[in-house]
């Protein structure tokens, strides 16, 4: 949860990231995937075109194994990502994805890891 973006946005240039702590994640058939941080840019990346858009990415070490992944910014959901195509600078307009939280303004970002199928031939 990023708690008050208003005052983030008018800190925050266009281009800057604000890193979550890291964090690890059990994936089922993957292991854990350690050391992960979601970047988000409250004003966008430097090819961001609308003026309320945000970015968001998933940062990981270069031995990342193949997943496969959604990110998430309030209720609009992007993917599938990967270790190659890790976020989108244009991911979504901010302003409709912030709620209400302890009187202030706040957005709630995630990642979702999608369960790899088998494809058997026959």
């Amino acid at each position: 949860l990023v708690r008050d973006v208003p005052a983030l946005r008018r800190t925050t240039p266009r281009g800057q990231e604000l890193l979550s702590p890291h964090f690890n994640v059990e994936v089922p058939g993957v292991g854990t995937l350690a050391n992960l941080r979601l970047r988000f840019y409250p004003n966008g990346g430097m090819t961001t075109m609308s003026e309320d858009a945000c970015s968001l990415y998933l940062s990981h070490s270069a031995d990342l194994p193949w997943v496969q992944y959604e990110l998430t910014v309030g209720a609009v959901k992007r993917g599938t990502f990967d270790p190659i195509f890790a976020g989108v600078d244009q991911f979504c307009d901010l302003a409709p994805q912030l709620t209400e939280v302890d009187g202030g303004l706040a957005v709630r970002l995630g990642v979702r890891f999608l369960v790899a199928r088998r494809v058997e031939h026959v």
